[in-house]
Protein backbone atom coordinates (compact mmCIF):
# COMPACT_ATOMS: atom_id res chain seq x y z
CA UNK A 1 0.00 0.00 0.00
CA UNK A 2 1.30 3.47 -1.02
CA UNK A 3 0.67 5.59 2.50
CA UNK A 4 0.94 9.26 0.20
CA UNK A 5 -2.08 8.04 -1.47
CA UNK A 6 -5.07 8.42 0.45
CA UNK A 7 -8.01 7.67 -1.29
CA UNK A 8 -9.54 4.51 -0.53
CA UNK A 9 -13.52 2.79 -0.32
CA UNK A 10 -15.85 1.51 2.27
CA UNK A 11 -17.98 -1.25 1.02
CA UNK A 12 -20.48 -2.89 2.84
CA UNK A 13 -21.13 -6.56 2.17
CA UNK A 14 -24.43 -8.18 2.55
CA UNK A 15 -22.83 -11.72 2.16
CA UNK A 16 -19.47 -12.90 0.08
CA UNK A 17 -21.37 -11.56 -3.27
CA UNK A 18 -23.59 -9.16 -2.49
CA UNK A 19 -22.10 -5.74 -2.33
CA UNK A 20 -25.02 -3.04 -1.68
CA UNK A 21 -22.36 -0.30 -0.36
CA UNK A 22 -19.60 1.24 -1.70
CA UNK A 23 -18.31 4.91 -1.26
CA UNK A 24 -15.29 6.60 -1.76
CA UNK A 25 -13.09 7.95 1.10
CA UNK A 26 -10.30 10.50 1.79
CA UNK A 27 -8.32 8.83 4.87
CA UNK A 28 -7.13 11.80 7.23
CA UNK A 29 -5.12 10.80 10.56
CA UNK A 30 -4.26 7.76 11.81
CA UNK A 31 -3.55 6.82 15.04
CA UNK A 32 -2.23 3.47 16.67
CA UNK A 33 -2.23 3.97 20.09
CA UNK A 34 -2.79 0.99 22.60
CA UNK A 35 -2.40 -1.11 19.39
CA UNK A 36 -5.72 -0.14 18.27
CA UNK A 37 -5.99 1.22 14.44
CA UNK A 38 -7.82 4.35 13.73
CA UNK A 39 -8.70 6.54 11.57
CA UNK A 40 -10.50 9.71 10.62
CA UNK A 41 -11.98 9.97 7.05
CA UNK A 42 -14.32 12.38 4.77
CA UNK A 43 -16.49 10.77 1.90
CA UNK A 44 -15.22 12.03 -1.20
CA UNK A 45 -16.88 13.36 -2.62
CA UNK A 46 -19.59 14.76 -0.96
CA UNK A 47 -23.01 12.19 -1.25
CA UNK A 48 -26.15 13.48 -1.98
CA UNK A 49 -28.88 13.85 0.80
CA UNK A 50 -30.17 10.22 -0.67
CA UNK A 51 -27.06 8.38 -1.15
CA UNK A 52 -26.54 9.60 3.16
CA UNK A 53 -29.40 8.13 3.72
CA UNK A 54 -28.65 4.84 2.46
CA UNK A 55 -25.61 4.95 4.32
CA UNK A 56 -26.63 5.90 7.22
CA UNK A 57 -29.12 3.14 6.89
CA UNK A 58 -26.44 0.31 6.36
CA UNK A 59 -24.79 2.15 9.03
CA UNK A 60 -27.25 1.22 11.67
CA UNK A 61 -27.78 -1.97 10.59
CA UNK A 62 -24.15 -2.79 11.08
CA UNK A 63 -21.44 -0.55 11.29
CA UNK A 64 -19.03 -3.20 10.19
CA UNK A 65 -17.46 -2.26 6.66
CA UNK A 66 -14.35 -3.05 4.21
CA UNK A 67 -11.57 -0.52 3.99
CA UNK A 68 -10.35 -1.33 0.50
CA UNK A 69 -6.94 0.98 -0.43
CA UNK A 70 -5.34 -0.24 -3.16
CA UNK A 71 -4.41 -4.21 -3.07
CA UNK A 72 -4.99 -3.85 0.08
CA UNK A 73 -8.56 -4.31 2.71
CA UNK A 74 -9.37 -4.48 6.28
CA UNK A 75 -12.40 -4.41 8.38
CA UNK A 76 -13.37 -1.57 10.17
CA UNK A 77 -16.34 0.08 11.89
CA UNK A 78 -17.52 3.73 10.83
CA UNK A 79 -19.39 6.33 12.53
CA UNK A 80 -20.37 9.48 11.80
CA UNK A 81 -18.06 12.48 13.38
CA UNK A 82 -17.84 16.27 13.21
CA UNK A 83 -19.25 17.05 10.10
CA UNK A 84 -22.00 15.55 7.55
CA UNK A 85 -18.71 14.04 5.32
CA UNK A 86 -16.70 12.89 8.48
CA UNK A 87 -16.57 9.27 9.31
CA UNK A 88 -14.50 7.75 12.01
CA UNK A 89 -12.87 4.44 11.26
CA UNK A 90 -11.82 1.72 13.74
CA UNK A 91 -9.85 -1.12 12.88
CA UNK A 92 -12.20 -4.71 13.87
CA UNK A 93 -10.52 -7.56 15.51
CA UNK A 94 -10.35 -10.80 12.98
CA UNK A 95 -12.37 -13.38 15.31
CA UNK A 96 -10.39 -16.31 17.13
CA UNK A 97 -9.78 -19.07 14.88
Amino acid sequence: MDDRDTTAHLEWWADPETCPGRVAVRLGAVSTAGGAWRCEALLAPPLSAADREGLDFLMAVHPVFTLRRGAGTVEVRADRAGTDDGLVLTAVPAPAP
